[in-house]
Formats: C-alpha cells, structure tokens, sequence
C-alpha cells in the first residue's frame, strides 16, 4: 500500500482506535490504581520487614554483649581449667537459673570432659547438652571458620520447643590479656543464649507498626516471614507478621479523581485525533522521508549500519541464500586527515564509496558502518571467489591517485572476508570477518585476508597462554630468571649479566619470553609479571655484592607513574645500590611517544639506575633520540654482526654502527656472539664489551658457586672441549630447561666497589 493511499485510510483508523483507547482507559484506570495501591503495600512491607531483622539484630547484639562480658573472664577461665565447676556454677549458673541476663549457658570442650549447662529456674547443679547435637558442631565449625582472635557467633536455635538467641564464642582470658589462636583453638566452646519472649515480639510489633507477630515451624500463608538464621542452615523457625496496608485504602479515596481525569482525556483526545486528521498525509510523506534518513549515511550516500543489519537479518531469513561478508578498512585515514584536514578525509571517503559502487556486481550490498569501515554483503553462489574478485577490481582502481584538494592522495584498503555457514548466527560471521581483516591488516603485501579455521586456533591459542600465564602470576614459583655474562673487550673481568625470564609450566611446559612476554603486554599484565621477575633478580643480588645486573623492561611497565618510586623501594628493601641495576629497553620503546620516554629515561638515571638501549640497529634506529638521551650503554642487535660476515659492505656498516654508537656513548656491548669469527669481528670495530652463547649460556644464579666463565674466546684460540659442547648447551637452553648451568664466582675478580659497575 504506498503512503498516498494509506493518508486516506488514516484518519478513520485514528477515530477507531481513539475510541479502543478510550474504553481501555476507562477500564484500565482501576487497574493503574490497584498497582499503585500494592506498590504502596509492598512498601509497607519491605519496610516491616527491615524493621523485625533490625529488631532481631538488636536483641542478638544484646545477648552478644553479655556472652562477651562472661567469655572473656580470666578467673572463670583459670577456674575451667582446674576444674572448679563449682565457682562457674556460682557465676554462669546462678545468672542462668534467675533468668535476668541470660537464661542458658553450655560448656564444653577445651578443659571439660563433657558437656555443663544451667538453665532458667533449673538446678545450680550442672546439666548435660540442652542444644542438638548439630547445633553444637555447626557453631564450633563456624567459630574455626572465623580468623578473629575472640571470634563468636550469632544464631537462633531451638530449646525445649522454644525459639533462643544463642552467642557461641570461646572461654578466654581478659581481653587486655594476649592469646594466640593456638590457645584459642584449645580452650571451651560456651554457648549463652535467652529465649525470644513474648515480650520481645510485642517490642518489635510496636517499633514495626506491624500486628500478629508470631513463631511459627514455616512461613504462614497470607503473611510475612522471615527466617530465624540457624548455625545448621535449617531455618527451622520463622517470624510471621502481618503488615499495615496503605495502598489499598488509597483507591477508594482517589475514584473521583478518576472520571475527572478520564473526561479530560476524551476531550484532549478528540482534539488530538483532529488535528492529527488533518495533517495526516503530511506526516506520512516525513516519515518515509525520516526512514530513509535513518537508514543513510549522510556523507557518503551509502547504507548505514542500521540498512546494513537490516539487510543481513533478511539473508538469514531466506534459508537457501548464500552469502559473504567483506569488512573494509581505509588505511590510514586518520593520518591523512591530521596531515591535510577532514575536509580532504571525507573527499577521500566519497571517492572510496563511489569506487565501492562501481566495482560491486548488482547483487552486492554496500554499506558504510561508521569511520573508515565498510562492509559489503556478496549474495549468490560462489560468494567468497565473487568477493575476492570485487576487491581485485577495487584494488585496481584505487591504485591511481585521486587529486583532492589540489593533493595527490593514494588509496589503500585492509579487507576481510567471512563466508555465512547455514545455520550459523550473524554475530559468529561478523567475528569471522573481522579476524580476517586482523589478519588483512598484518600482511605486509596482501591485504585482503580470507577467514579460515587457523584464525580461530591463533585466537585460541592465545586464550590459552594468558589463561596459563594469569594461574602462573599466582604462583610465581613457574618463573625463573638465567644470567648471561656481558664480557669487557680486554677479558679479564665480568662487567655484568643480563637477567633472563624463564616459564616453565606444569601443563604448556617450556614458553619462550617471546610468547609470554607478547601475551603479558596484550592483556595488561607485563606490569606484574615485570615485578615477579624483577624481585627475583634483586634477591639473587642480594646474595652477594660484587656482581650487577641488566634488567629487561617493558615499556608499559616503564610507563606507570609510580615505576621508579616502586623500584627504588625494592633496592632499598633488599639493600642493593641503585648503581648495581642498569634498565635495558628495546629500541623500538623509542617510537612510542618519545618525548615521554626520554623524560621518564632521565628521571630512572637520575636517581642512579643506568638505562642501556638494547637491540640497537633493528630497523627503527634514529639518531635524534641517541642525541637526545646519555644512555650509559648501547647494545648493538646481533642480527648486524651476523650479516657483517656477508660481504665488506655490510661489514662496513656494522663498524659504522659501532662507531656512531661510541661516538654518543661511552660503552658499546655487541650481542649475539656464537663464534670465535664474530668475536674477532666484534673486537675489531672497536666495541667496548661483548655478549653471546660463546662467552656463556644463560644460567642459575648460585652464590654458593658463583657464575663460572667460559675461556675468552677473542683473543684465545676455542677449546676441543668447549667447541664440541657448545651445540648440545645451545640446544639445551632452545629448550628452557630446567637443568641449568651454574656460574662460578670464586673464578672471576670484580670490582669491590658497589657504587657502580
């Protein structure tokens, strides 16, 4: 039916269903009124209630008062253990038998062979057990249960047919007096109570504004009730009451006001359907008008998220059709739009959705959701190869530049693409398209990525990791920190050793720092991670005072505003100089927000702690940084040492590196050294130290044994020994396992002096 004719149709379907509104809200306003009325009631009642479990703490606070008064009495205490039953009978049973305090009191346990009670207007002469058994062993549980020192329990439990408030706590000394769980463990369980009177419900009826309040086995139809809380959970006895009602009276009162208000209705209603009448077709031709709106995308003239899930709602509801999501990313658009302005962002934005519409068969659905993401729905058989080809058509008519603006600006996408399974919720195919995209998004030369099982497998791998690394941060007895020795160029002493995390768990077995690390920076743990391992390296230093260590930092956790505070506490507490601890930072830290890092570097130095720029040469070296900060160590990537051997070239500019370094700092140490070859490389270009599997592998910390050396290899020919060892060593620390070399100290001279190293 179009709009036009429907505007004909309007005002007689207004008439008739004001009428149907009329009669409902004649009828209903009983209705209303009756909800008005029990919300008022159920009021009442939730406050009655709160009002009887207020009351029923006030007296339980009473008993409690007491029992700790007579509980903690050094005399009946001492008279308990030597067995003095007659001086407890003269306080406990005396004050039992009146009934003015109390009206029960059971002992037993600690000193006690079996269980006294004195009960109102009972025999001064001790009796036997007045409560059931499993009253008594549930309190004595929930008494251990407790970790206070005078612990105690409140509860209701059931005497001689009637309701009693029972304190259960322990017989102790004074409280000025210091006891030990130890002794409380050992001493009698007492047990003091008084029955919930008659009396005791009037107090409460009067405080409650409530009436009939009674004990009763189970709640009682047609009241209110709360469970009386006992030890065993039970709930054996309630407290049943009836509450006022205020509501109820509320809708005699108010029925005037009812014709009133109805009759205003008919009125305004009448007015309402004419008006409304009268502008019928108007309104009608702005709501198809507003509908389109809402589901467009003003800047773009695409569908809006809202058309696109409307869309994919009606793929699934056609069970034979066959369809593929594509998500699609700009890339980089928000730095074009930081470099030349939004006004050139959103002409890119047009160009892009016109190339969409142009490359996409008619069957496909386009859609803008939001930014630089779009997403297409491809129907039909052979969804996922049309869509591959849609994007092959896309690619190549992005590739020439648009002009914007007067600027040349080139255009590429990141793309994902999902086909639906039957049967499959659209929510699981959109997770799938945007997995791809991920995937997309990585790839250094494609960058259209298809969804595949092996996605979800890295996804859930992943999970599996930090699940394991989280259980570990619990018990961080799975780390374990090595340490590799770090080798002046002369030989003849250690300078320092690199600390290394090691994890081994029960059920992953050996996971590389690589993995963990990765995992420990994606979900926000590496800060506490970074304090296991740094605690650990700190108590192996501690043990002795001639050796310093290297520490690897993540940059998250060097970040944290309370990072060098929290370090200087840990040096303090251990009783390490902050000259024995140098910070190592990767060199891609440097590309993240640099000015902060170089302030926070500064701050770290300037408290003592040396700061090392590690894996320098790995593809994001700058010199402005190296400028810009005194490190007091540079430590140059292994991977150029290694390609110094390639050719002259190469090995020239592995010099030139060192050079440059020395030239901004006066310590350069060269990593990853595995040959007496590389050695003699390293020593030749003038570097200061040397690191690598040669000189050591990573090992145990032990200061009973020390950090034991192997030969230096720059300027002593290689041992049979060590050369046909070293192999078998690599690969058994590839492995991480737990049998680790252990270093030698007695074999080494260091410098004595602990203000620095």
């Amino acid at each position: 039916m179009t709009s036009q004719s429907r505007s004909h149709h309007l005002p007689r379907q207004i008439l008739f269903f004001m009428l149907i509104g009329v009669i409902i809200f004649a009828g209903s306003g009983l209705y209303t009124f009756q909800q008005i009325a029990s919300r008022l009631d159920a009021g009442a009642a939730s406050n009655s209630q709160a009002r009887v479990t207020e009351g029923l703490a006030s007296l339980q606070t009473h008993v409690r008062l007491f029992s700790k008064d007579y509980n903690n009495w050094t005399d009946v205490y001492a008279a308990a253990w030597r067995g003095d039953i007659a001086f407890i009978a003269n306080n406990y049973g005396i004050t039992a038998n009146q009934g003015e305090i109390f009206e029960l009191a059971l002992m037993f346990g600690g000193p006690f062979k079996r269980p006294i009670s004195w009960i109102e207007n009972g025999s001064r002469s001790p009796g036997g057990l007045i409560f059931s058994a499993e009253t008594v062993a549930s309190a004595v549980l929930a008494l251990e249960a407790q970790d206070q020192t005078r612990p105690s329990v409140d509860f209701f439990a059931v005497e001689g047919g009637r309701a009693v408030i029972v304190t259960a706590s322990y017989l102790l000394p004074d409280p000025d007096q210091v006891v030990t769980r130890e002794t409380v463990r050992a001493s009698a369980v007492t047990m003091i109570g008084r029955h919930l009177s008659g009396r005791d419900l009037a107090i409460i009826e009067q405080d409650a504004g409530i009436s009939d309040l009674q004990i009763t086995t189970s709640p009682k139809p047609g009241y209110l009730s709360i469970p009386l809380p006992d030890v065993t959970s039970s709930n054996s006895l309630y407290l049943s009451w009836k509450a006022a009602q205020p509501g109820s009276a509320l809708v005699g009162q108010l029925a005037p006001v009812i014709a009133i208000v109805s009759t205003a209705f008919v009125a305004l209603a009448a007015l309402a359907t004419w008006l409304v009448c009268k502008n019928a077709r108007q309104l009608i031709l702005r709501e198809v008008e507003a509908r389109e709106l809402a589901r467009t995308d003003a800047l773009t003239g695409l569908p809006n998220r809202l058309s696109f899930n409307e869309a994919v709602q009606h793929e699934l509801t056609n069970i034979a059709s066959e369809f593929a999501l594509v998500m699609i990313d700009i890339d980089r658009l928000k730095q074009t739009n930081d470099v030349f302005g939004h006004a050139v962002g959103d002409c890119i934005l047009r160009n892009f959705s016109e190339n969409l519409q142009l490359c996409a068969d008619p069957g496909t659905f386009i859609a803008r959701l939001g930014g630089d993401e779009f997403c297409a729905i491809v129907r039909g058989s052979g969804a996922a190869e049309r869509a591959q080809a849609f994007l092959a058509v896309l690619e190549v008519r992005c590739s020439k530049p648009v002009k914007v603006q007067g600027e040349n600006v080139h255009l590429s996408f990141s793309a994902g693409i999902a086909t639906h399974a039957l049967g499959e919720h659209v929510e699981e195919t959109l997770r799938k398209a945007d997995l791809a995209l991920l995937r997309g998004k990585s790839a250094l030369e494609e960058r259209v990525g298809v969804y595949d099982i092996n996605m979800d497998l890295a996804d859930k791998s992943t999970l599996l990791l930090e699940q394991a690394l989280r259980g570990a941060l619990r018990n961080p007895d799975e780390f374990r920190v090595v340490y590799q020795s770090i080798m002046p160029a002369n030989g003849e002493e250690v300078l320092r050793v690199e600390a290394l995390a090691r994890w081994t768990n029960p059920i992953l077995g050996s996971v590389g720092p690589d993995q963990f690390i990765r995992v420990a920076e994606q979900t926000g743990l590496i800060s506490e991670l970074g304090w296991i391992i740094i605690d650990k390296v700190l108590t192996d230093l501690a043990t002795t005072q001639e050796v310093c260590a290297s520490i690897n930092v993540s940059p998250l956790q060097l970040m944290k505003p309370d990072f060098v505070s929290d370090l200087l506490l840990r040096l303090e507490q251990a009783g390490i100089a902050t000259a024995r601890i140098q910070i190592e930072l990767t060199e891609n830290v440097m590309i993240r927000n640099q000015q902060a890092i170089l302030d926070r570097i500064r701050e770290i130095r300037s408290v003592g702690i040396k700061v090392a720029l590690d894996d320098f040469g790995t593809g994001f070296s700058a010199i402005s940084y190296l400028t810009a900060t005194d490190f007091d160590s540079i430590k140059i990537d292994g991977s150029l040492l290694r390609s110094a051997s390639e050719s002259q070239s190469r090995k020239d500019f592995f010099n030139s590196v060192v050079s440059l370094s020395r030239a901004v700092c006066g310590n350069v140490v060269v990593e990853g050294i595995e040959t007496s070859e590389q050695a003699q490389m390293a020593e030749s270009s003038g570097a200061d130290a040397f690191q690598g599997y040669l000189y050591g592998l990573p090992a145990a910390f032990n200061i009973t044994c020390g950090p034991q050396l192997l030969p230096n290899m720059i300027n002593k020919a290689a041992t049979k020994e060590v050369t046909e060892g070293f192999n078998e060593r690599l690969q058994r620390e590839t492995r991480f396992q737990e049998t680790a070399t252990v270093f030698n100290l007695h074999s080494l001279s260091y410098p004595r002096a602990t203000s620095s190293c």
